[in-house]
């Protein structure tokens, strides 16, 4: 993939003539090829900016979109021509993720172009407009342009917007409820940045309360500069319980005061409420020593948490309570996660009672202002219940008829409709009827997310199963929140695809399939990825842009099916988790699939491909693909005959810190690498900081070779003392038998 840049050449183009070269460079790249574009800091007039985007028409791979600070210097009727001009460019761009349009102070009059681009693209993830001047009337622009593309789509929701970044413009508390509403229509949102737009408490009320109700898959929430007080804390305490994956959290600069500060805190304190938390910033919050004294037991319950920040806030720096907070973090590993504290501030607890009084009185004022606010949202309160779990995992059920199922049905309909979130049927068995009674206690679910569908089918006939599992789907396809379906230990083979296909096509929502152990062979591995690509061809975008996960290990997919989903994985560039462990793929099979995954999936996390075979062919396809994956974390090629050249090549591509940066578990296990190979692994462990994890266990090379302290020592330089498995079942190496097989 190639990235073409303008950065830091800072030119002015203003007529066809001045972007000539950039459009003779822009033809030059192959159609298919190109990745990214990066124009910040340059300026288009109308012209150049026409030229330029005629040669972006062809482009048709194009995922990354930087214009930030495109239009220094031009006029304001030059801006929404020029920028017309790259929208119509960019509406037709199927693997379109990011668009960055930060520093253009184009104002409202950017908003028009913006709209229509969400509407004719609904492939976009990503939507940067930091410092872009939008005003109140630009944010709402904004807000009923995303409302409006939403309605546009067959799904009635932008399903594929992720990110969005409208930090540093004035927004304040109209525009901040104008996208409370458009919150609503984006049910995938996962990272949402606004700070520094003066956005006032009954303002930040209804919009992280929006954020509770309608973005459950929430990752970081960043606000800082606006103000909090006591109710704007007091929603986001509500909040935090709806959002399980968040792991950053900015509330600095928020004036959420002590009572407020206190409230944020003890919502986040139970191990079960942002259990993935990493970064909490909690800066300059006028937070006194009683709300300092709950921190510890925050940081107790929260392993993950390796970065806070607490300056500027009221409590002495030289209180035993830092002590106590820096203690906890020790005990979890994170020795420097405390910020300094040196501009703290004194607490005039006189005169802030005062304050806080006197702000209670003017929120007290506006409360029935708020109350309007949030009634505008449909049904959204401040205190969102938790989502509800309904699981019969372990009662070992035999479920025929409806009577059998009588009960269960009961239990279902008692849970209110929008309370379900999580089923767990695995386990129990259901014949037909009894999966139609309970299919239709949850169709009237309208919040079911995870659908956990595991090992339902033991002992069931084979006329059986696709007529239980079309039940199901009919429950499911209208689910606009499901996100997982899990199908895992249900052997049954090709035939339980036809309802499968039927839930892809008709719900583009799911972000996790889970196909573990089902018999599928290499005819229902086919079955299931010409599935993929009926549903995305079904779609406007033509992509499954919602599918990030992908599990389908244990079912003899060999290389036939394995060439099957490489196929499939065109329609799937989101695609970030994908385990297809012991299937029986050929090297063959391994390198096409390896090179779809390497050309269509760039933001992939994790890859699992344990037991299945490998050889040098298998290798080498691997090595080229790592280099695009910069996302990666997870690689688990165990157990897959790498071979001493395989080996080699593997790590060789891991040995440059600008490849896989972020890895930090590594599965090399039963790979007959040698000693030649084993001596480039301490490279592979110092340009990759945050490796923790590296089994290496069944190769060939000696346990007792010096080479393993240096693999030790290169961890414990890096602060993971016991990285390295136990290499305690470490195989002779065969020179002739391996020359031969590599050869091969």
């Amino acid at each position: 993939m190639v990235k073409f840049s303008l950065e830091g050449r800072v030119l002015k183009l203003t007529t066809s003539a001045d972007a000539a070269a950039i459009v003779a460079e822009l033809n030059a790249v192959s159609n298919e090829a190109l990745d990214e574009i990066v124009f910040s800091g340059n300026t288009f007039g109308i012209d150049a900016a026409k030229a330029v985007a005629d040669a972006l028409r062809t482009k048709t791979r194009l995922r990354v979109a930087n214009l930030g600070d495109i239009f220094t210097g031009r006029l304001k009727d030059e801006i929404p021509q020029a920028l017309d001009a790259f929208v119509d460019a960019l509406v037709d761009k199927a693997f379109l993720n990011v668009i960055d349009l930060c520093d253009n102070a184009f104002g409202p009059v950017g908003a028009a172009p913006i709209r229509r681009l969400f509407i004719e693209n609904t492939n976009i993830t990503t939507l940067k407009l930091n410092n872009n001047g939008l005003g109140i009337e630009g944010g709402r622009l904004i807000a009923t342009s995303l409302l409006d593309a939403a309605k546009a789509s067959k799904s009635g929701f932008l399903e594929n917007m992720q990110t969005i970044i409208m930090g540093r413009n004035r927004l304040e508390t109209n525009a901040a409820i104008h996208m409370s509403q458009a919150l609503a229509v984006l049910p995938n949102l996962r990272e949402l940045r606004m700070p520094q737009n003066g956005i006032r408490p009954e303002g930040v009320a209804v919009l992280v309360t929006a954020l509770g109700k309608n973005c459950p898959l929430l990752e970081v929430l960043d606000l800082q500069d606006n103000t909090f007080t006591t109710p704007g804390s007091q929603a986001l305490a509500s909040a935090l319980k709806s959002w399980p994956h968040l792991h950053t959290l900015n509330v600095g600069d928020c004036l959420l005061g002590k009572v407020g500060s206190k409230v944020v805190i003890k919502a986040l304190t139970p191990a079960t409420i942002a259990q993935k938390l990493q970064v909490l910033l909690l800066q300059y919050n006028e937070m006194n020593l009683a709300g300092a004294n709950l921190i510890p037991t925050l940081i107790a319950n929260h392993k993950a948490l390796k970065s806070l920040t607490l300056n500027g806030n009221t409590f002495d720096a030289e209180d035993e309570v830092v002590d106590k907070i820096k203690g906890a973090f020790r005990a979890n590993g994170h020795v420097d996660a405390l910020d300094e504290l040196e501009d703290m501030e004194e607490e005039d607890s006189d005169a802030e009672e005062e304050d806080e009084m006197e702000e209670d009185e003017k929120e007290e004022e506006k409360s029935d202002e708020v109350d309007a606010l949030a009634d505008s949202l449909g049904d959204a309160k401040i205190n969102v219940p938790a989502g509800v779990k309904f699981s019969l995992e372990g009662r070992v059920l035999k479920l025929n008829t409806a009577a059998d199922a009588a009960s269960i049905v009961a239990d279902l309909n008692a849970i209110a409709d929008q309370a379900l979130e999580e089923i767990v049927f695995s386990g129990n068995t259901f014949g037909v009827e009894a999966a139609k009674a309970v299919a239709a206690a949850l169709r009237s679910k309208v919040s079911l997310k995870i659908a956990n569908l595991s090992d339902i089918f033991t002992g069931r006939l084979k006329d059986e199963i696709p007529q239980a599992l079309d039940a199901f789907v009919d429950a499911f396809v209208d689910k606009k929140m499901l996100q997982v379906i899990d199908l895992c230990d249900n052997a049954f083979g090709p035939i339980g695809a036809a309802p499968i296909r039927r839930l892809f096509i008709e719900n583009r929502f799911i972000t996790t399939l889970k196909l573990n152990n089902n018999g599928l062979g290499i005819e229902g591995g086919r079955l299931i990825a010409t599935s993929l690509m009926d549903a995305a061809a079904a779609s406007d975008s033509k992509v499954l842009a919602n599918m990030q996960t992908i599990i389908m290990g244990r079912n003899r997919l060999e290389a036939k099916a394995a060439m099957h989903m490489s196929e499939a994985l065109a329609v799937l560039p989101n695609l970030r988790e994908l385990r297809m462990p012991q299937n029986g793929i050929r090297p063959e099979g391994i390198a096409i699939l390896v090179t779809a995954l390497g050309k269509n999936c760039p933001i992939l996390e994790v890859l699992d491909l344990q037991d299945n075979t490998f050889t040098t062919p298998g290798s080498a396809a691997l090595a080229s693909a790592l280099k695009l994956w910069p996302h990666l974390h997870t690689l688990n090629v165990g157990d897959c005959l790498l071979g001493k050249a395989g080996s080699k090549l593997v790590l060789e591509s891991l040995n440059s810190a600008s490849v896989a940066p972020k890895l930090h578990t590594l599965s090399l296990q039963y790979n007959e690498m040698n000693l030649s190979g084993a001596q480039l692994v301490p490279g592979v462990i110092a340009s990759h900081k945050a490796l923790k994890s590296l089994t290496l266990n069944g190769n060939t090379f000696d346990a007792e070779d010096a080479i393993v302290e240096k693999i030790r020592a290169a961890f414990a330089a890096n602060g993971h003392v016991n990285a390295l498995d136990e290499l305690e079942d470490m195989e002779e190496e065969d020179s002739e038998a391996e020359e031969e097989e590599d050869d091969e």
